[in-house]
């Protein structure tokens, strides 16, 4: 039984305004004030989106499925919240709207014992210091065995991935720079491969 949690909305009028009102602020001719206020809308606006792609992700998962996550969540000993405000916190901090459907496979894989609540908890925190267009070139960094695999320093998207701790600088002398450490290797089988 699905619930009408979330009613279509359509937010085009509201983006145009707070990015009208954040210009005309930065130039002078809009008090902060009202800006502030469209921004906390913009905010609530954001924060529905997410929330609204992570339920269409996850809705067709047994409610026994569900359960079992929130149960594992709620016995870890690193939070003293309930599993459901860490979940409204992940899903507010990834960084990018298309990173929420990782977070969801993530989620998925946590249900299904691929890996446990640690693991989740880790891999989602990811999602927080790294693009999802970074992520997805967490791939090139995967040597499976491929004779062209180069591990080659790509700029500021190795920088991202180095410093979410998702690749390490592999040994000193070889061509190959960059490898994927096992955080990573976890994040592209449960989060991105998934």
């Amino acid at each position: 039984m699905e619930k009408d949690l979330f009613l279509s909305y359509d937010d085009s009028s509201d983006r145009k305004n707070i990015y009208s009102a954040l210009i005309e602020t930065i130039t002078g001719s809009l008090p902060i004030k009202l800006t502030m206020d469209l921004i906390e809308n913009h905010t609530k606006t954001t924060l529905y989106n997410k929330l609204h792609s992570f339920y269409l992700n996850s809705k067709n998962m047994p409610t026994a499925e569900h359960e079992k996550v929130l149960h594992k969540l709620n016995s870890s000993k690193n939070f003293r919240r309930s599993a459901a405000e860490l979940i409204l916190e992940l899903i507010d901090k990834t960084i990018t709207d298309a990173s929420i459907d990782l977070l969801c496979n993530l989620y998925k894989n946590t249900a299904k014992d691929n890996i446990n609540e640690d693991d989740f908890i880790r891999l989602a925190i990811t999602l927080q210091k790294c693009t999802y267009t970074d992520l997805l070139t967490l791939k090139k960094y995967q040597n499976k065995g491929d004779i062209n695999f180069s591990g080659i320093y790509e700029g500021s998207a190795t920088d991202s991935l180095f410093a979410a701790g998702l690749i390490y600088q592999s040994v000193t002398g070889t061509s190959i720079l960059y490898k994927v450490n096992n955080l990573g290797d976890d994040l592209l089988k449960y989060g991105i491969i998934s």
